[in-house]
């Protein structure tokens, strides 16, 4: 995980370090002593620990309210942990949606928790977004659904009406063959003028055709046969070394 530590008080910079190291040792975390430098670093951040008080101009509540613009609204990263010796703030420390508040003197146990907390929301919002990336629009009429690109196994040109085949059904897309390639990007190869295949449902391919795992076989051009071979072993080598 990655923090960003912010306290005007190196102690206090310290002290907090080791806890997150007692809880994350593998965390990255850089230390600052402005409110208005957490502003510029955040983005490389999952979670920032960060005093409100801190005898500059820009204390820790603005500049919460500045990456919370910045970024893309409730529940997205980075996390904000409040940790202040004026528990009267708590009010506003929530109203710029931190994710937690914890008193000064910290106590390590509490603190601990805290962190805990923080690294599973971490990681829920992590897989909701690479789950939300991972779904397409599809247009159809005057009709729009998402659909999980990862559960198409292939799409299939009825004229100016393309058939994506699903894993539980099928859906239809007002556009060009082309159109749909575009949309549906990286994994999928186009290996006839009427077929497009996502390289994940792939069984077996030879010449003239492409056989899915499911048994369907769809037919290859001779003219695409060779780009996708390349890209199909480009593709099959890559999942190896995720």
């Amino acid at each position: 995980m990655t923090f960003v530590v912010c306290d005007d008080e190196e102690i206090q910079r310290k002290k907090i370090t080791g806890m997150i190291l007692s809880v994350y040792p593998d965390a990255k975390i850089t230390e600052c002593g402005r409110a208005d430098e957490v502003t510029a670093m955040n983005r490389t951040a999952q979670v920032i620990v960060m005093d409100i008080d801190m005898g500059t101009r820009m204390d820790g509540i603005e500049a919460a309210r500045i990456i919370y613009k910045q970024g893309t609204g409730y529940c997205s990263l980075p996390l904000i942990i409040f940790v202040t010796g004026y528990p009267e703030r708590m009010k506003e420390a929530f109203s710029v949606h931190a994710f937690h508040f914890v008193e000064k003197p910290i106590r390590k146990k509490e603190f601990e928790a805290v962190l805990r907390e923080a690294g599973i929301a971490v990681g829920n919002i992590m897989i909701n977004a690479a789950d939300s990336k991972n779904d397409i629009a599809i247009k159809y009429g005057k009709e729009t659904t998402s659909v999980s690109r990862s559960g198409i196994k292939y799409a299939e040109s009825k004229g100016r009406v393309q058939v994506l085949h699903t894993v539980d059904g099928s859906r239809l897309y007002s556009g060009t063959m082309s159109e749909l390639q575009e949309l549906l990007g990286e994994g999928f190869y186009r290996i006839h003028r009427s077929f497009i295949v996502n390289m994940d449902f792939v069984k077996h391919y030879d010449r003239t055709e492409v056989r899915l795992l499911d048994g369907t076989s769809l037919m290859m051009s001779k003219y695409k046969y060779a780009g996708f071979v390349k890209a199909y072993l480009a593709h099959i080598s890559g999942k190896r070394h995720v």
